[in-house]
């Protein structure tokens, strides 16, 4: 996993992504334009930063879901089933808006989520438009609303909530829920739980089920 980025706290800035290995297997974006590659541009955008506005064009990780594409951010090896049935990344345009040091809105124009492999398909008629809401309520708690509505009619929400209940234990549960002909259609809900021991060793659960309607 290589990352270069230059991120001011105002003006533009830029990002850089490339993965390679098992995990990028099968992904849009592959090197070489092949999904078969192991080598993928995961993220490679601009930004420009103006007060509380965030203004984002290219390349860029998922909103959905709790757990990320970098390995690093994750506590567990393994990836679950409700990751590997969002979406990773996406193509298109962003925008995020500071309301304050506790809310914060997204909203992005980006090409069609569900068919990242088949750019014919990538019309100004058919894209997907991105709505995200985070809010951190207290010091311990914090939620995460994102909705992806595609066309042809192909929803994606996903919801996060994550708990701090001490210094040492905390919980997080993801559902997700898509609708629509052009995706799994199914609901998952991913619950997960990490207690801390000390600086070197942790403990995690994760546990998950997944619906299809």
């Amino acid at each position: 996993f290589l990352s270069l980025d230059y991120q001011s706290v105002q003006g533009l800035g830029a990002v850089l992504d490339i993965a390679s290995g098992e995990s990028v297997s099968g992904q849009g974006g592959a090197i070489g334009g092949s999904s078969a590659s192991s080598t993928a541009v995961t993220q490679a955008y601009g930004q420009y930063k103006k007060g509380a506005l965030t203004l984002m064009g290219g390349r860029f990780y998922t909103a959905a879901g709790y757990e990320v594409f970098p390995v690093t951010g994750n506590l567990f090896v393994s990836r679950s089933q409700t990751f590997n049935l969002e979406p990773t990344y996406h193509t298109g345009g962003r925008a995020n808006y500071a309301f304050s040091d506790t809310l914060n809105v997204t909203v992005g124009l980006l090409n069609n989520t569900y068919s990242v492999n088949n750019n014919s398909e990538n019309t100004l008629k058919n894209k997907t438009a991105e709505l995200g809401i985070a809010w951190t309520a207290s010091s311990n708690l914090s939620l995460g609303l994102t909705h992806y509505r595609s066309r042809p009619e192909t929803d994606l929400l996903s919801f996060v909530v994550k708990y701090k209940f001490s210094e040492d234990l905390s919980f997080a549960l993801n559902v997700d829920n898509t609708r629509g002909n052009d995706a799994d259609v199914y609901t998952a809900v991913a619950f997960y739980s990490t207690y801390t021991f000390n600086d070197k060793v942790k403990l995690g659960l994760r546990l998950e089920e997944i619906k299809p309607k």
